[in-house]
C-alpha cells in the first residue's frame, strides 16, 4: 500500500482557482480536476492570501517573500529601539553618575 502524498503542480493549482474565480462550482471543478473539494477551499484560502505568489512549490514556503524579510527587519529594529530606550532612561536617572557629575554626551 502506497502512503506517499500527492503532489500536485503550481499550474494546476493555478488553473483550478482560476476557475472557481470564473464562478465554477467547487464541487464541479474537484471532480474536473480528481481533487478533494476541501483541498480546494485550502488552496483558495492561500490563493485569496497570496495571489500570484501563492503555491511557491516544495521547499519555497514564503522564503523569498520580501514581507517576510521586512517582518524580521521591523522586528530587530523594533527590539534595538526598546533597548536604546531603556539605556536611555538609565543614563537619565537622578544619582546617575553622568547626571550628577554634569557630563554631557557627545554626538
Amino acid at each position: 500500500m502506497d502512503l506517499s502524498r500527492a503532489a500536485y503542480s503550481r499550474d494546476l493549482k493555478i488553473a483550478a482557482m482560476r476557475a472557481l474565480d470564473a464562478g465554477s462550482a467547487t464541487g464541479e471543478i474537484a471532480r474536473k480536476y480528481q481533487l478533494s473539494p476541501k483541498l480546494l477551499e485550502r488552496w483558495r484560502g492561500e490563493w485569496r492570501a497570496k495571489g500570484e505568489l501563492a503555491f511557491p512549490g516544495i521547499g519555497c514556503r514564503g522564503a523569498d517573500l520580501p514581507a517576510l524579510d521586512d517582518a524580521r527587519r521591523i522586528a530587530e529594529l523594533e527590539r534595538k529601539i526598546g533597548q536604546l530606550t531603556m539605556e536611555n532612561d538609565f543614563l537619565a536617572r537622578p544619582g546617575n553618575l553622568w547626571v550628577t557629575c554634569g557630563f554631557q554626551r557627545w554626538d
